[in-house]
C-alpha cells in the first residue's frame, strides 16, 4: 500500500520562542491525512509542534518511514527550513515526490518552485481539496490548486477550495501525541492543558 506523509513544522524549532501560546492539532493536515486513507493509501501526520527534530533527524524519519509522498505545510517562518528538509530528502531519497502546502507556498510558490527541482509542485489553497485527486494519479495539472514549474510557475485553475465541509472525512488523530497539545487562553481560562 502506498504512503503519504503530511508534515507540519515548527517555526521556533529554528529560532527561540519564549511566548506562551495555543497548540492546536494540526486540523488541515489530520483532514488530508484521512481523505488519503479513503484513497487507499496509508498516511501519517508528523507535527514537529510536539515531535521536535532538526532537519537532518526529520529527513532520517521520513526515510525510515518510507513514504512515496511528502507534503511539507510551510508558514512564512518556516520557509527556509522547507526548503531544507526538500534538498535533504532529494538527496537521500530522490524518488519521492515532495508537494508543498500551506499558507506561504499558496501565496508564493516561486519560494520553492525553480531549477533545482526540490518540490515536484504545490497544492495552493485548501489542499484537502485536491489531496484525493492527486493520490489518485489524475494528471497533476488538473489537481484543484496544483503549481508547477517548467522554467516559470505555472498556476493551473484557482486555488483550491473545499465547498462542502460535510463531505470531509472524521478527523483522526491516529499517531499524534495528544498530552503535547494545549489551549492557555488567558481570554477561556477554564480550557487548560
Amino acid at each position: 500500500m502506498p504512503r503519504a506523509l503530511f508534515i507540519r513544522l515548527a517555526p521556533w524549532l529554528r529560532f527561540q520562542n519564549r511566548h506562551p501560546h495555543d497548540l492546536m492539532w494540526p486540523c488541515s493536515l489530520l483532514y488530508s491525512a484521512a481523505i488519503a486513507r479513503q484513497s487507499g493509501w496509508q498516511a501519517r501526520v508528523l507535527d514537529t509542534h510536539v515531535e521536535p527534530m532538526d532537519p537532518q533527524a526529520l529527513c532520517n524519519e521520513v526515510v525510515n518511514d518510507g513514504a512515496d509522498v511528502v507534503f511539507i505545510d510551510s508558514m512564512t517562518p518556516t520557509i527556509q527550513w522547507s526548503i531544507e528538509l526538500a534538498e535533504l530528502l532529494r538527496a537521500r531519497a530522490p524518488s519521492v515526490r515532495i508537494y508543498g502546502i500551506g499558507q506561504h507556498v499558496s501565496a508564493r510558490p516561486q519560494d520553492v518552485l525553480d531549477e533545482r527541482g526540490l518540490f515536484d509542485g504545490i497544492l495552493r489553497g485548501e489542499h484537502e481539496a485536491g489531496i484525493a485527486a492527486l493520490l489518485s494519479g489524475q494528471a497533476f495539472d488538473t489537481v484543484p490548486g496544483a503549481t508547477t514549474w517548467d522554467g516559470e510557475v505555472h498556476e493551473h485553475g484557482s486555488h483550491a477550495e473545499v465547498k462542502d465541509l460535510g463531505a470531509l472525512p472524521p478527523l483522526d488523530p491516529q499517531g499524534l501525541h495528544l498530552d503535547r497539545y494545549r489551549m492557555q487562553s488567558a481570554t477561556v481560562p477554564q480550557f487548560g492543558k
